[in-house]
């Protein structure tokens, strides 16, 4: 059994990395978190526990346009075939739950 705090989903995404001392790295998002992403990184050795900057390259329905974004992330885990990103906490977006729900949940506890 899994124990993550947050589901992921497969993808096939560039991302392209920047090192620290050298130029941008292209790799590939196997698979993403709302904390974290799996690059497959194919040989690049990235370092952990220092903040990178990602750049995910997202198509959009229409396919001629595309799309940058950027997120500040940590290598915290190499495996085989990659390396297991967490996103910087001020990078994760704060979800407030709506009144009502806060309600809901007191009720439960």
């Amino acid at each position: 059994m899994e124990r993550r705090a947050c589901s992921r989903n497969r993808v096939k995404v560039t991302v392209y990395v920047n090192l620290p001392g050298r130029r941008r790295r292209c790799l590939r998002a196997k698979n993403l978190s709302s904390r974290g992403v799996f690059l497959e990184t194919k040989g690049t050795r990235l370092p952990t526990n220092i903040p990178l900057q990602l750049f995910f390259v997202l198509p959009t329905r229409s396919g001629s346009v595309i799309r940058v974004h950027c997120i500040s992330a940590k290598a915290i885990r190499v495996g085989r075939g990659g390396v297991g990103m967490a996103f910087c906490r001020s990078e994760i977006p704060r979800i407030r739950p709506r009144p009502e729900s806060r309600k809901a949940l007191n009720r439960l506890e």
